[in-house]
């Protein structure tokens, strides 16, 4: 039976650590976020919690278009005959 490298323990210790550690620190960014809030009105977050919140509003509402950069895309669209959905909010 062969037995393992050195190497191979050391990367089993390593994942498992790294593991550990993630586990720990979604741990405390769960508790983070159920602390009370300073302002009732505002959730407590952690680091990439605004972002998360910003890229699923944008998911749902899509990415906001300055006026004249869709009349740009649209220009395009129309000079090499592609179908431009023209539905703006």
């Amino acid at each position: 039976m062969e037995k393992h490298s050195k190497t191979g323990r050391f990367g089993q210790f390593w994942g498992m650590l790294l593991t550990a550690f993630k586990k720990r620190m979604a741990d405390l960014a769960e508790s983070l976020r159920q602390e009370p809030p300073v302002d009732k009105d505002i959730a407590v977050m952690v680091a990439g919690d605004p972002e998360k919140k910003h890229a699923a509003h944008r998911k749902v509402h899509g990415i906001p278009l300055r006026t004249a950069d869709f009349d740009f895309f649209t220009q395009i669209a129309n000079q090499y005959g592609l179908e431009w959905d023209t539905v703006s909010g």
